[in-house]
């Protein structure tokens, strides 16, 4: 809590940055004051979407990363499936239903783009599980202060969280010009073409949950209420 005063004319005015309990503690001796008060407390509504949303966007954008359904071969007898960090090879049965599945990481054909694709996008997916993580500590803190800067650190966390995860995105269509995707996708897949292939859903989701996760530090930002309490005057001496 922070209370100050700037004399104004003959005026002292004073302005008071105060908890939940609208109080200001301190003053000072002065014929007439005006004294304006905010007072800062937590949106739980708020507060409940935001942890809803941040844990939703970690969940999702971990798992988007982990699946190897990035592109598919389309066409492929068996299929084919690659992503950030592994490729796989699905037999069909008879019925034509995926059956047994041959994954690995990427070979010697794979770019060196998809490597540094998956720092990125792999440090991007820490640093949302962190603030989902400080935003469920964030109902349990026990002070509004504490719970304001648990919403601050979790808003600059999941903001930075979106900077690298996009550069990796928009990184891994340079290495479809490698070998690997030459071979299994067609010899016309170069730089952002894939030639046969197709883009798979692992990737479509993991480019929408970081469009999603731009809203989380908006939804932090609000957690925090200020209310501006009517000005007025006074000619009491505060201690």
């Amino acid at each position: 809590m922070k209370c100050g005063a700037g004399r104004i004319g003959h005026k002292v005015e004073w302005r008071a940055d105060v908890g939940g309990d609208g109080r200001c503690v301190g003053g000072a001796r002065g014929p007439a004051m005006k004294l304006r008060v905010v007072r800062t407390y937590t949106s739980w509504p708020v507060s409940a979407v935001w942890t809803t949303v941040s844990v939703a966007v970690a969940v999702l954008a971990a798992y988007s990363f982990l699946q190897p359904a990035w592109f598919v071969g389309a066409g492929r007898r068996p299929h084919l499936a690659f992503g950030a960090l592994a490729v796989c090879y699905l037999n069909a049965t008879a019925g034509g239903a995926a059956a047994a599945a041959r994954c690995s990481p990427h070979g010697p054909g794979a770019s060196a783009v998809w490597q540094v694709t998956a720092v990125l996008c792999g440090g991007g997916c820490v640093m949302l599980a962190v603030g989902a993580l400080v935003s469920l500590a964030h109902g349990f803190l026990s002070t509004h202060v504490w719970r304001r800067k648990a919403s601050m650190v979790a808003a600059y966390v999941q903001a930075a969280a979106v900077v690298p995860s996009l550069l990796g995105v928009v990184l891994f269509p340079l290495g479809l010009g490698c070998s690997f995707v030459r071979t299994e996708c067609g010899p016309e897949s170069t730089v952002y073409s894939s030639g046969h292939c197709e883009v798979a859903w692992g990737l479509v989701l993991f480019i929408f949950t970081l469009l999603v996760s731009v809203y989380c530090p908006i939804l932090a930002r609000f957690t925090v209420v200020k209310e501006y309490m009517p000005e007025y005057y006074s000619n009491l001496n505060y201690l």
